[in-house]
């Protein structure tokens, strides 16, 4: 109360406290009150669901229990390697936090491999050159934005939401749809709000989108399609696969081949 007031906002925790610690948390902060009228304490109680390892209840007897330390060195028998702080958040992020998060090494390289690929694609967005016309509805992104963060702070659905703007920027680069510079800089500014701002995601700086990648993908595309007119398409099907399991897909189009970040 001397901190925070009473009631205050949020107070969070596992689902496994809500009796007896919260419910007694409750009782003596009515008890320190008193006589003033009962309270919750807080306004609102965010309880977060149990966390497994690769579906198993997390303990030290079973050996798979796994600490930030550990985490952040890969310094166990199972981590293939070190994950850092965001690749740690955005893999709770991903996940409602009512439901069962179960921890493997293989979710986290997912989580890190999909951080990237959001992070490309929003780095992208500064790059992206205005039209004179609008062909997306910025207005009903942010909408659908805050409509996944008031389902209950459904932050799993907000990411997925965020996927699929990544896609339409991808659009963007390529040309397929447009924003006039208005547009292009409330966009901006909303995914800033709500990757920086409300999940706090901090970004690398050191990706570098000058066009380098845009590039090293032209270079490789060419050579794939050098492999189909000599008939190596074992070659070009290598290509394909390779890039695919690297996170980008390759799309044959009547215009020529373009590609995108698999989502």
């Amino acid at each position: 109360t001397k901190y925070l007031g009473n009631p205050y906002d949020i107070h969070g925790g596992g689902l496994d406290l809500v009796f007896p610690h919260h419910e007694a948390e409750i009782v003596q902060t009515n008890a320190y009150t008193y006589p003033h009228p009962p309270t919750n304490e807080a306004r609102f109680w965010i309880h977060n669901n149990l966390i497994t390892i690769e579906g198993q209840k997390m303990s030290k007897s079973l050996g798979n229990f796994i600490t930030l330390e550990q985490l952040f060195n890969g310094n166990h028998p199972k981590l293939s390697q070190a994950y850092d702080a965001m690749t740690l958040r955005f893999f709770i992020l991903r996940s409602y936090y009512r439901k069962p998060l179960d921890f493997s090494d293989k979710a986290m390289k997912e989580s890190q491999s999909a951080l990237k690929r959001l992070q490309h694609a929003i780095k992208l967005l500064q790059h992206i050159t205005p039209a004179a016309q609008d062909t997306i509805d910025v207005s009903a992104i942010e909408k659908r934005f805050y409509a996944a963060l008031n389902n209950d702070l459904n932050t799993a659905a907000l990411i997925a939401e965020l996927f699929n703007v990544a896609s339409i920027i991808h659009q963007l680069h390529q040309g397929q749809q447009l924003l006039t510079e208005q547009s292009l800089q409330r966009l901006r500014k909303i995914i800033k709000t709500f990757t920086e701002d409300i999940l706090g995601l901090q970004w690398e700086t050191n990706i570098k989108l000058d066009g380098t990648l845009d590039k090293v993908l032209e270079i490789i595309i060419n050579l794939r399609q050098e492999a189909r007119k000599r008939k190596d398409f074992q070659l070009a099907d290598r290509i394909r696969e390779e890039l695919k399991n690297a996170g980008i897909q390759l799309m044959d189009t009547p215009k020529g081949t373009i590609w995108k970040f698999i989502e």
